[in-house]
């Protein structure tokens, strides 16, 4: 009986193997401010670091080891993911219904070249209790499933062999 629990311990190891770590700024930054509403700018300051956390987070729940780091440097030896906010969106408030969205973009980079590339958006009405919640709070929702979806899009690139 005992024989047999270990083979299956040793039949998953492969399947808990951790590849080479993923590098990412512990700050996502703005494509370019310029284009984004300038109260989202200047109210919803920790948006970048939201979303760096949520995909640390969520891409180690999917296996993967990532490190955040103070700048991105896509030259760096190994696996660097380059994540933008490139577009975020606030209208709406709490009484009338919120209607809010980012758009980031990210680039995966091994040795210093580009291996491949995603657009990816989310959009949000706040959720149950939206009228107790600020813009900030429900743009930080968005960033939130951005990183699960960031995961989930690395998980895929695995799959095709882009990223071991």
């Amino acid at each position: 009986m005992k024989l047999r629990h270990f083979a299956w311990v040793i039949l998953a190891l492969p399947l808990f193997a951790v590849g080479q770590t993923i590098n990412i700024a512990k700050e996502t930054p703005y494509y370019d401010e310029k284009i984004i509403q300038p109260n989202i700018v200047n109210e919803c300051t920790d948006l970048g670091a939201k979303l760096s956390t949520f995909t640390k987070s969520y891409s180690e729940k999917k296996g993967f080891t990532v490190a955040l780091s103070d700048k991105f440097n896509s030259a760096n030896p190994g696996y660097n993911l380059k994540l933008e906010i490139t577009n975020a969106v606030s209208a709406g408030n709490a009484w009338m219904g919120h209607a809010k969205g980012v758009t980031i973009s990210m680039e995966l980079y091994k040795d210093g070249k580009q291996v491949t590339s995603h657009t990816l958006n989310r959009n949000s009405s706040g959720g149950i209790g939206a009228g107790f919640k600020s813009s900030c709070d429900v743009l930080g929702r968005c960033t939130k499933a951005l990183g699960k979806d960031v995961g989930k899009i690395l998980s895929k690139w695995r799959k095709q062999g882009l990223l071991k």
